[in-house]
C-alpha cells in the first residue's frame, strides 16, 4: 500500500471502521447524499445488499474528491457497504433494530432459526490519464460476501443483553457479533468479516490489484 493512498468509506458503522483500522488500511468516511430508505430493491438478500451497496455509492460527492485531488493526482478510492439477514425458515428480513421493542421482537424471532447474513460492496477507482489530462473512471465493481449463522439469545436474557451490549441496537437484528455478543453467536459457516460487515480479505485483494 502507497503511503499516501487512502479509501474513502461511505459509511458510518463502527464496526467497518474497527474492521478497517484492525486491516490496517487508510480511510476516511465520507458522508452521502442518498438515503438508503429510498433505494427500490428487490430479490434475494444477496441481490438486494448489492444494489443498496450500489445505490449508496452514487451518493459519495465524486466531483469534491477530484477537487481535493487536482494537486496530487493521488487515485481516489471508493467504498460503500451494506448489511442485511434473512430468516432461513420465515424467509424475513431483518435490518437494523427501530427501536428496543423492535430489537426484541427480531431476538426473539432469530433465536428460533438460523440466519443469512450478507454484506454488498461497492468499489470504485478513479485516475487521473496525464495524455487525456483528465480523470477517469476504470474499476466499479460490487460483490456479496455471505454467511449461514445461529445467534441464540434465550428470552430471559434478552434485556441483559441489550444492556451489556449497545451496539446491538446499530446493527442488523440487533445482532453484535463484537463485545459481549460474541458469547450468543453459536455457530458460523461463511466469512466472518462479511458478518461483521465489510468483506476485507476480498477488500485487500482488491485494493492491491488497482494499485492502493
Amino acid at each position: 500500500m502507497k503511503e499516501k493512498n487512502i479509501l474513502y468509506l461511505g459509511s458510518q458503522s463502527q464496526a467497518r471502521h474497527a474492521l478497517l483500522v484492525q486491516a490496517q488500511i487508510p480511510f476516511k468516511v465520507v458522508e452521502l447524499s442518498v438515503c438508503e430508505e429510498d433505494a427500490e430493491v428487490s430479490g434475494t438478500v444477496q441481490e438486494q445488499v448489492k444494489a443498496l451497496a450500489q445505490y449508496k455509492h452514487i451518493g459519495i460527492d465524486v466531483p469534491a474528491l477530484i477537487a481535493a485531488h487536482e494537486e496530487s493526482k493521488q487515485p481516489i478510492f471508493l467504498l460503500t457497504a451494506d448489511t442485511l439477514i434473512a430468516g432461513c425458515t420465515d424467509g424475513q428480513l431483518y435490518g437494523k433494530p427501530r427501536d428496543k421493542e423492535h430489537a426484541v421482537e427480531m431476538l426473539k424471532k432469530l433465536s428460533t432459526q438460523e440466519m443469512v447474513v450478507a454484506t454488498g460492496m461497492c468499489f470504485s477507482v478513479w485516475k487521473y490519464h496525464e495524455e487525456e489530462e483528465g480523470w477517469y473512471n476504470p474499476i466499479f465493481e460490487t460483490w456479496v460476501a455471505d454467511a449461514t449463522a445461529e445467534f441464540y439469545v434465550r428470552g430471559d436474557e434478552i434485556e441483559k443483553y441489550l444492556a451489556a451490549c449497545p451496539a446491538a441496537m446499530k446493527a442488523c437484528a440487533a445482532t453484535a457479533v463484537e463485545g459481549p455478543g460474541i458469547s450468543y453467536f453459536k455457530s458460523m459457516n461463511g466469512s466472518y468479516t462479511g458478518v461483521l460487515g465489510l468483506d476485507v480479505y476480498e477488500l485487500r485483494e482488491k485494493l492491491k490489484a488497482s494499485g492502493f
